[in-house]
């Protein structure tokens, strides 16, 4: 008897990545219904799952200089022809090899300098954005009293005490008997 059990005990009962049951289901693969947002699917007996391979390959077996000949040849003078052409094939192997890591090593060069420029110019623009900073932080009374004065709002009002000492600090600046 199928029951419907959720996409997350699916995927661990069949051994499949709730990604691809996700791409099974889009394409119409796998029969699903939908419930208060979550899918459903039908729990077969059989699994679905296609057979794993493994992605993992062994590595070459080690580089000896003397090839390794499996097939006797015929005579003598074939198997000297035969080592001879082996070699020169090695020979044209190591060559492509060592200009392939060759590249790859000016490549990495080329990589590891631009990353060090990189780093020197992250550097100055870290030290100018400081300066600026600096300069932002020193000059923002002077620019807000700037903006103050030019916006379309009316000024600040002070309280009347503040006035009244500023006019009292005038007063003595104006007074007949400096004069």
């Amino acid at each position: 008897m199928k029951q419907w059990i959720p996409l997350t005990e699916y995927s661990r009962a069949h051994g499949l990545s709730i990604s691809t049951l996700r791409r099974r289901i889009k394409a119409g693969e796998i029969e699903y219904k939908l419930e208060d947002g979550k899918y459903m699917l039908k729990n077969s007996s059989a699994p679905v799952s296609e057979p794993k391979v493994s992605s993992n390959i062994a590595p070459p077996p080690p580089f000896s200089k003397e090839p390794v000949i499996t097939a006797k040849p015929a005579s003598e003078s074939g198997a000297q022809e035969f080592l001879a052409i082996t070699h020169e094939l090695v020979g044209e192997i190591k060559k492509a090899f060592s200009l392939v890591l060759q590249e790859k090593e000016k490549q990495i060069l080329q990589l590891k300098e631009e990353v060090t420029d990189l780093k020197t110019l992250v550097r100055v623009l870290e030290d100018q954005n400081a300066k600026l900073e600096k300069k932002a932080a020193m000059s923002v009374p002077a620019q807000v009293s700037i903006s103050t004065a030019n916006a379309s709002a009316p000024p600040i009002r002070q309280p009347r005490n503040v006035i009244k000492e500023e006019l009292d600090a005038a007063s003595w600046l104006n007074s007949p008997s400096d004069i």
